[in-house]
């Protein structure tokens, strides 16, 4: 048997009895079912409905990507794609309750706003990029692997409303513009107990570079700095270019030997490439030429480049490399370090009048204009242009360092640091109504655009 509880106006509660007729007409009667549970204090409710959680917007997006994103999207890439239409939207609606609690918005706000603010991509939007990324790398596989044979073979579908991973990945293929081949992965790195190269790394130009520095200002502390390098050595200067940082990747590099012989070097980094990726590409570029033309083999070798995010992923070592350009980078450099040759990789500030740096991003740009065909594209390119087909952005689409530029439509980005904003008469923005409490519904007058006290809409 499960008592009966009666609740009148939440202060008065009566156990295994029946509410007499007296107590009817005096104020509506909430009856519910429950089984034996303590009593809720105000302060619990106020936890268990979410109005007050005790953590930062920042703190509570990580505990969402990490326990309810992290758990969505297991294997996701394998499923997600399968999934019908209404499973989809299901997944959409429990990642925006989640968007609620993180931001504090009412349910009036629209669905694609609490999304932006939160900082979380729609389940739709991931469902095609997962897709493409596992296509991706099923296409970077070895040629005998079976994942790779699934990948690549075109089975007939008995219905048009059944779909999977490959048939999302190959149409976001052709919506972002990716064609094979596919970098190769990764083969087996360096065991971490053979001995490095003899290699440093300079990320920096000595002294600290203020915000508001001149071109003038940068240029000498460079000249400073470079003066106290080895002169007498074989100085390569490299840069990357990229459209917008996502298209037409072009590496190029200018190589100055002791005896004043120059050589440029020009190689096409892909049609879809990122910054880095260009940048990567013509450090390859330039430590294989040299590898193929071995003069003043007993001198060292400098290698000035403007990309400090390149050079501080090499620093971590041949053995912590993730990508096949890295690996590829540092059996060059072991290669050229096979004897007792230095080689010194140092950074530089960017199109501050340095004359190698400036020569060496005008080859660059020469170099965006080779042919792109056969150029390999890895995994990592291919899921960021999948990612922004997904959010209904095009192949041109201008982002920095691959890293998108939110659309106007798309609302405001993600809230930084600090507790939320209070709202009307400094009272916290309402969380949305839980399961666990019912009866908590947001006030009309404190909804998303209610009228002022004046009764006149602003504009």
């Amino acid at each position: 048997m499960v008592p009966l509880r009666l609740r009148v106006d939440q202060s008065v509660v009566w156990e295994n009895a029946a509410p007499s007729s007296s107590t009817r007409l005096c104020r509506p009667i909430s009856i519910k079912y429950a089984r034996e549970t303590p009593e809720l204090s105000r302060a619990e409710r106020r936890l268990l409905t979410g109005r007050e959680w005790g953590l930062e917007e920042r703190q509570l997006r990580i505990v969402v990507s990490g326990y309810i994103r992290g758990a969505l999207e297991h294997a996701a890439a394998a499923w997600l794609p399968a999934a019908s239409p209404s499973h989809v939207m299901l997944l959409e609606r429990e990642m925006r309750e989640a968007a609620r609690v993180v931001t504090g918005c009412p349910r009036s706000t629209p669905a694609h706003a609490v999304m932006a603010e939160a900082g979380l991509a729609p389940v739709a939007e991931r469902r095609t990029a997962l897709a493409a990324r596992l296509l991706a790398k099923a296409r970077a596989l070895p040629a005998g692997d079976p994942l790779r044979k699934v990948a690549e073979s075109q089975a007939p579908t008995r219905l048009s409303t059944v779909t999977g991973w490959r048939g999302v990945g190959e149409e976001t293929w052709r919506a972002a513009g990716i064609c094979p081949p596919i970098e190769p992965i990764l083969p087996l790195p360096d065991p971490p107990w053979e001995p490095s190269p003899t290699v440093s790394f300079g990320l920096d130009i000595g002294a600290a570079i203020p915000t508001a520095a001149s071109d003038t200002w940068k240029r000498n502390a460079a000249f400073q700095h470079l003066a106290a390098l080895p002169q007498c050595a074989t100085w390569v200067w490299t840069d990357g270019s990229a459209t917008d940082g996502v298209l037409n990747g072009g590496a190029g590099a200018l190589i100055v030997w002791p005896d004043g012989e120059e050589r440029s070097v020009r190689a096409p980094a892909g049609r879809l490439c990122s910054s880095f990726r260009a940048e990567m590409v013509a450090l390859q570029a330039a430590l294989s030429f040299l590898l193929e033309n071995p003069l003043h083999a007993d001198d060292p070798v400098v290698i000035c480049t403007d990309s400090q995010s390149a050079l501080a992923a090499l620093r971590e070592g041949p053995a912590a490399q993730h990508s096949p350009l890295g690996g590829a980078i540092w059996r060059a450099l072991r290669g050229l370090t096979a004897g007792v040759r230095q080689v010194h990789l140092q950074w530089v500030p960017s199109h501050c009048g340095l004359e190698g740096n400036e020569r060496a991003d005008s080859i660059a740009k020469e170099a965006s204009n080779l042919a792109q065909d056969q150029v390999p594209i890895d995994v990592q390119t291919a899921h960021r242009a999948a990612a922004r087909v997904a959010t209904g952005e095009g192949p041109d689409h201008p982002s920095l360092a691959g890293r998108l530029v939110p659309p106007a439509n798309r609302g405001p980005p993600p809230a930084g640091r600090g507790r939320r904003r209070p709202v009307g008469g400094g009272g916290r923005t309402p969380a949305p109504r839980w399961p666990l409490d019912q009866s908590y519904a947001v006030a009309p007058q404190s909804r998303a655009g209610a009228l002022p006290a004046g009764g006149v809409r602003a504009v």
